[in-house]
């Protein structure tokens, strides 16, 4: 009996398609409770799986059978689980918990957000339009790249990554070379967007990302600052039509935090898609960038 069933527990086969196997899985109750008992306990016992799943002789056995490269039996003639058996065990509990959070019923606030606000701040639609199309990617990169000019020329404003930081003198000194106002600006700016780029490439990679160089990518992320990138315009408009005061202050600042908001979740969007990432984690990708801005902008 050792010897058939050990036959019968092959390898999977290279031409399976891996997600059809786990559609497979999912749509059926009895092969996902062997894979999710197995990956619970570790190593079962014939008996061990029979009477905890209350299932037949015949019927345990069909099923072991057809999970093939899943499972195998040790020689202690006990079952567990193979590498492959492992990742779809992985799967299993991650889907059963994703199932469970979207079934449960959510609170008003949750469905005013996922309804009305959530497209706003994480406008997928938008950056998917840029996915493989280069050219169109360009021509939006236009709108940014003309803010960034605007604030560079006409403002005292400039990009340190997410931050604003504001010029107190008509030309900078680094090291020993004079640098003026406006060139600095820019360089700022520009360099802002390629630290962005760095920075979200080695994280991702880091998170195991490996979808390669996408130029639509990169302009895409710098598309996401566009936002923020208009605080610029509404400082300086904000600075004709109120005088000064408190009141200036206090607009100013509530603005450029929503602003910076949008930044935020339209550069989420971007990596979710590209980087092909859950919207989680690329947030989380996205709050190191932040903190890492915040932090730069606080000890300068």
């Amino acid at each position: 009996m050792t010897t058939r069933r050990r036959r019968r527990l092959q390898p999977v086969r290279d031409e399976e398609n891996p997600l059809e196997l786990i559609y497979e899985i999912l749509g059926n109750p009895n092969k996902r409770r062997i894979i999710e008992f197995i990956g619970n306990h570790g190593r079962v016992s014939f008996t061990q799986l029979r009477r905890s799943l209350k299932m037949s002789v015949g019927n345990l056995y069909y099923n072991l059978d057809h999970l093939k490269g899943l499972v195998y039996q040790c020689e202690d003639k006990k079952y567990a689980l193979t590498e492959e058996g492992k990742k779809v065990y992985k799967v299993l509990i991650e889907e059963s918990r994703r199932l469970n959070y979207i079934m449960r019923k959510k609170n008003p606030v949750y469905m005013f957000y996922h309804k009305y606000l959530e497209p706003v701040l994480l406008p997928e639609p938008l950056f998917t339009s840029f996915y493989n199309n280069v050219w169109l990617a360009i021509l939006a990169s236009i709108a940014p790249m003309a803010l960034i000019l605007y604030a560079s020329f006409f403002t005292n404003l400039y990009l340190d990554i997410l931050e604003y930081s504001e010029l107190s003198t008509s030309s900078i000194r680094i090291f020993s070379l004079e640098i003026n106002s406006t060139l600095f600006s820019l360089l700022k700016n520009i360099g802002s967007w390629i630290i962005i780029i760095g920075f979200v490439e080695m994280v991702t990679f880091i998170m195991g990302s490996r979808t390669g160089i996408r130029p639509e990518f990169f302009l895409s992320l710098l598309i996401a600052l566009t936002p923020l990138l208009i605080y610029p315009i509404i400082d300086s408009a904000l600075n004709v039509a109120i005088q000064g005061g408190v009141g200036l202050a206090l607009i100013s600042a509530i603005s450029y935090r929503l602003l910076q908001v949008f930044s935020i979740g339209f550069l989420t969007s971007t990596i979710a898609i590209y980087k092909e990432m859950s919207k989680d984690r690329a947030f989380i990708v996205v709050f190191l960038l932040f903190y890492l801005s915040y932090t730069l902008r606080f000890i300068s």
